[in-house]
């Protein structure tokens, strides 16, 4: 049904965002009236269509016919565009009702209401009385084929077998009525209405219609999950305007948080759904909730419901509707929109998350928000700024945008100035509902992480909260606020961090700022820059405060220098939390660009000076006493006048890391509770003096102090897991006694380069990495009995040599060994006992072989020679082994390869079922020959795919593209993205970086996952990027004949062949376009840089005439064919 009172939606023809119904036509028409005024008569039809259009239905029948159109078309037309059908027992109509049961049986949308005027149903089902007379005399008629009076009986059994109303005598006006009642019931709902920008709502819609499942005939409850302001009530109401044809009753609930405040909720909340279901909105009112449970489920039985229920956020809600999906009928949807996990209870369900927009996402909304258009980028650098600062959540962008638009354009740079610093209000009232209604306790840690520990690693700020003596248990509240989509454990490498989405952190940060506007100093938690140089200046901290954590900022924002004195500190008693001028690397705010905010460059050196020395020294003692509660203390400062740390007491400190510690020991800190130590670039000359009590110390990291000569004795560090001596070049020996640290997992002495033996080590030992220990001799003596050791490297040990392998073959248990540039001259025959192993690292060494038992290692997938120039065969493979990298390797002659084996386990022909495909940065500006389409001077690309003679179809295409401007040395991000005019959808590709010096040359697969091309298919290319981006590009499409057994190949005369192939990590790129001369194997390597893991570009050369190249992506297989082409 479109009833015209249905919202409409905006749409861009466009989009891949086109919300259209699936399988079947929308209806024009609420109504088709079949009937014959000889059997009816004028009056009652009369009375009936003007009660049809007092109640807005649409109507239609065989008098709707304007002059000269074909009565029988026309008719099946009015029938197919009408969603409910009124049936009479007219003769003259039965072609009608043929054509309105054949499209019963065609489109499930449609309804039939058999009307019995003045006629018993069981004489339509029988043909008995007038029915008989009349079909024998239509029989009778020559006219009449037989075939047509055999269709009108079916027709009139099938339609007297429906449920209907009937009227033999009464009053026609109440009866006229009682069809109203029954058509308001039988009608669909209307459109619900959606975004009027619903950008990025298609896909993700269509994500959710593939989580529903609509073929299955079970009950399924599907839970819709995402912080507030993502857009979830937004996407599942375009999800229902797609799917609710295909249900007997849809129902959307909304606002139910809402609907729960007054006592009587329960019944309330009941009655709203019990309405819809009756389609009556008077009926008895029930004295208790557990009657309406009771009558909903008797209501639901028997019929296939789609019922969405808005914004849910406890159990209690869903139970008083009788959400139980035993007592729904089969093929029922229920979809449950909330922002907390729990509120499902023990509900089964299906969970659908919705994402944030990414960045193009955002940039695409606003753009449209702002000016209604795709390509009217007025502004793109303010544009671009916005859309970074909006978390990717829809709601800022639209609050944004009218704050914008309500303002003249000179004012948007100060505006958003305004909004990095104070939230707009309507975006921190829509957020701060979530937070509002956490415990005490909650919104004490998700202040915390707002405010101090976003982005850090989970498992260490469970240790720092954890107390043993609270009830407190920080990993359990930690997973309530995930639960709630408050905060997010995210995966990065083996690590799980605690990050916050920019917003929402921002929101946590304006109701500190909240506490007290006026005076910072009064605030629990500080972290703008501003008001902690402010409290530092003025010493106005109180004991209010709980934490401080300065990050590194512009120093140009510092009018005059700040030294800070003890006396800051001072009256601060309740620190628990100071985290000082953060140089942490921001790998997670680069892989997660919308959780964590970015942060600027560090600069204040010689604005902010420290001063360790109190007005009245003999305060320092009071100082001191004024850290009792501290758990957290992160100095990222190389110098700091201290040099001795005898007055500092933290005896509830959880975590000490300070960059550039000053002192030369830890023997005068009291600090018995610390669980994390990390003095990086420290001045230690050793540990401590004798035993140290540290028994719940579970890291030591005392990385790159390089006046550490000693550690001292490990005892009494009982529960030490993790030691780090890293870039500790002066380090001559480690203590004995650390083979009494039976908890120790890891242990890591890379570039301990005067250290020329280790003893002992726990034999709990995991992880061991040694590497660029030049003057490491011999390896621990019972080395061979680390049974739990799971990843060794060894790198660049030369004087470690063959002889270490005697001990290295004896742990089976062993995923991963590197030994490169260890001067290992043979490989023990004892390698094939390394059952476990899965990679191997052995470049640059001088054996000439490997033993037959190499092929022992069934688990080993990944192999590493590379210049092991010595090396001339190679023994029989195992069968699992999928990544060979062997250049530079002149040696060796046979690749030893079962033509069994399916070498190419990951080939191209995987790749192009993928979303991601390939982009490699090279360096010179013009574009190949082979790009079959050309662009230039500016970033559209528009193409006709073209008709193969073959019909070979179109499964990726390969893209070029440069920019010009000289003068930019800095990357730049291009968004490319690909519509086909010709079906209306479109696919947005990752992000690719790029220069003015280089090129990109991107590989994208075409598919059913991204996008369809086919032949005669408009294409439009289009590159998002600033006013300095791409002005030449080129592509060439790829057609299923391009791909072979050995990858993905294309040929074109004037060319050669090039060739795409899974590709090895950490390799060099080599190109025709970057060799510059020839050496004496014929072969010049250049490094370039990549936007993915390194790979490989290898250019296979006869009589120094460059003949083919090879791209190779992740997890390659080497092939003869592949060898010939690095080889002299």
């Amino acid at each position: 049904m479109d009833p015209s009172s249905s919202a409409k939606r905006q749409t861009d023809s466009n989009s891949d965002d086109e919300l259209e119904q699936p399988n079947c036509k929308r209806p024009k028409n609420d109504v088709f009236i079949n009937y014959s005024y000889e059997d009816i008569g004028k009056q009652f039809i009369s009375h009936l269509k003007g009660a049809l259009s007092r109640n807005s239905f649409g109507i239609s029948d065989h008098t709707m016919l304007a002059v000269g159109q074909d009565m029988r078309l026309h008719l099946l037309k009015a029938i197919e565009e009408s969603e409910i059908y009124r049936i009479w027992t007219a003769v003259r109509s039965l072609d009608e009702l043929v054509d309105i049961m054949d499209c019963l049986g065609k489109l499930d949308q449609r309804k039939v209401l058999p009307v019995f005027y003045k006629v018993e149903p069981s004489d339509v089902r029988s043909q008995d009385g007038s029915f008989k007379d009349a079909f024998q005399a239509h029989e009778a008629n020559d006219n009449i084929d037989p075939k047509r009076v055999q269709k009108w009986k079916q027709a009139l059994r099938d339609a007297g077998q429906l449920s209907g109303l009937t009227l033999q005598n009464g009053d026609e006006g109440k009866f006229v009525a009682k069809i109203i009642k029954q058509l308001e019931m039988m009608q669909s709902p209307q459109e619900l209405h959606i975004a009027d920008h619903p950008v990025e709502i298609g896909s993700r819609a269509e994500k959710l219609i593939s989580t529903l499942r609509l073929d299955c005939e079970d009950v399924l409850v599907v839970a819709v999950f995402g912080c507030s302001g993502i857009g979830k009530t937004t996407i599942v109401r375009a999800t229902h305007n797609k799917i609710y044809s295909y249900f007997d009753v849809s129902y959307f609930l909304g606002d139910i948080r809402y609907r729960c405040a007054g006592p009587n909720w329960k019944i309330e909340l009941q009655n709203q759904l019990i309405s819809r279901l009756t389609q009556n909105n008077k009926f008895p009112s029930m004295h208790h909730h557990n009657d309406g449970v009771t009558k909903i489920r008797n209501l639901i039985r028997g019929r296939k419901i789609l019922l969405v229920l808005d914004d849910v956020d406890n159990f209690e809600q869903l139970k008083s509707l009788g959400i139980t999906p035993a007592w729904f009928y089969k093929g029922s949807r229920i979809i449950v929109i909330t922002r907390d996990k729990q509120s499902l209870g023990i509900i089964p369900y299906t969970s659908y998350q919705i994402t944030e927009l990414n960045r193009w996402e955002s940039l695409n909304l606003f753009n449209r928000l702002m000016f209604s258009r795709d390509n009217n980028l007025i502004n793109m650098k303010f544009i671009k700024e916005v859309a970074a600062l909006s978390g990717g959540l829809p709601l800022v962008l639209e609050v944004w945008s009218r704050y914008f638009i309500g303002h003249e354009r000179k004012q948007w740079p100060s505006l958003l100035e305004k909004l990095k610093r104070i939230p707009h209000g309507d975006v921190q009232k829509q957020l701060q509902m979530s937070y509002d209604s956490l415990s005490v306790t909650a919104k004490n840690l998700f202040l915390d992480i707002a405010c101090f520990f976003n982005g850090m690693d989970k498992e260490l700020v469970v240790k720092v909260l954890h107390d043993e003596e609270s009830t407190f248990f920080p990993d359990i509240e930690i997973q309530h606020l995930v639960d709630k989509f408050l905060v997010k454990d995210i995966g990065c490498n083996r690590f799980l961090f605690v990050a916050m989405n920019q917003v929402i952190g921002e929101m946590g940060q304006e109701v500190i700022r909240q506490e007290n506007v006026d005076e910072p100093g009064k605030r629990t938690r500080l972290t703008n820059h501003r008001d902690i140089l402010r409290v530092f200046r003025d010493c106005s901290g109180t004991d209010i405060v709980r934490s401080i954590h300065l990050e590194a900022f512009n120093s140009s924002q510092i009018e005059e220098p700040v030294t800070v004195q003890l006396e800051a500190f001072k009256k601060m008693s309740n620190l628990r939390f100071i985290q000082l001028y953060d140089r942490e690397e921001k790998l997670l705010q680069q892989q997660q660009r919308y959780l964590i905010p970015q942060k600027q460059g560090m600069g204040s050196e010689g604005k902010l000076q420290w001063s360790f020395s109190s007005k009245d020294d003999t305060d320092t003692g009071t100082w001191c006493f004024s850290f009792k509660h501290l758990k957290y203390l992160v100095w990222k400062r190389n110098k700091v006048p201290c040099k001795s740390m005898s007055c500092f007491s933290f005896k509830q400190l959880k975590y000490l890391g300070w960059e550039g510690f000053p002192c030369k020991c830890l023997d005068n800190i009291d600090m018995g509770n610390v669980v994390v130590i990390i003095l990086k670039y420290s001045k230690l000359e050793k540990l401590w003096d004798g035993v140290k009590n540290f028994k719940k110390l579970k890291i030591l990291d005392v990385s790159w102090s390089e006046s550490l000569t000693k550690t001292g004795n490990f005892i009494g560090l009982e529960n030490l897991e993790k030691l780090v001596l890293e870039g500790c070049e002066n380090l001559e020996e480690l203590d004995s006694s650390i083979s009494c640290l039976h908890q120790l997992t890891s242990l890591t002495l890379s570039k301990c380069t005067n250290l020329k033996s280790i003893p002992d080590l726990p034999l709990n030992i995991e992880y061991f990495e040694a590497n660029d220990c030049i003057n490491l001799v011999n390896l621990p003596s019972n080395f061979s009995e680390l049974q739990f050791l799971t990843k060794l490297e060894l790198h660049n040990c030369s004087k470690l040599g063959s002889k270490c392998f005697t001990q290295v073959t004896e742990l089976r248990n062993l995923h991963e060994l590197g030994m490169a540039n260890c001067n290992v001259s043979q490989v023990s025959s004892g390698i094939g006992n390394l059952v476990s192993l899965r990679v191997l690292y052995l470049p640059d060494n001088t054996f000439s072989s490997l033993p037959d038992s190499f092929s022992n290692l069934s688990k080993l997938k990944t192999l590493y020679v590379d210049g092991c120039s010595e090396l001339q065969l190679l023994p029989p493979l195992p069968s699992q082994l999928t990544n060979i990298i062997a250049s530079d390797c002149w040696s060796l002659d046979v690749m030893p390869f079962d033509s069994k084996q399916n070498a190419y386990i990951f080939s191209s022909k995987e790749l192009l079922t993928s979303t991601k495909g390939l982009d490699i940065r090279l360096s010179g500006k013009e574009l190949p020959e082979w790009c079959t389409y050309r662009n230039s001077g500016n970033n559209v690309l528009s193409f006709e795919a073209p008709i193969q003679v073959d019909h070979s179809k179109i499964c990726g295409l390969i893209l070029c593209a440069t920019r010009d401007n000289k003068d930019d040395e800095y990357d730049e991000w291009a968004n490319p993205t690909i519509y086909n005019r010709m079906k209306g959808t479109s696919h947005q590709f990752h992000d690719c970086r790029y220069n003015s010096d280089s090129m990109m040359v991107m590989f994208y697969p075409l598919n059913d996952t991204t996008l369809v091309v086919e032949a005669g298919d408009t294409v439009e290319l289009q590159f998002f990027d600033d006013e300095h981006g791409v002005k030449r590009c080129g592509l060439r499409l790829i057609y299923e004949d391009d791909v072979v057994d050995s990858g993905l190949v294309f040929k074109d005369v004037r060319k050669p062949t090039i060739s795409l192939f899974p590709l090895s990590s950490e390799s060099k790129i080599m190109t025709s376009n970057s060799i510059t001369e020839i050496n004496d194997e014929g072969v010049s390597y250049l490094e370039a840089s990549l936007v993915v893991p390194f790979c490989q570009l290898e250019a296979s050369l006869v009589d120094r005439h460059y003949t083919s190249v090879k791209v190779l992506l992740p997890n390659m297989c080497i092939t003869d064919s592949h060898w010939n082409m690095v080889t002299r």
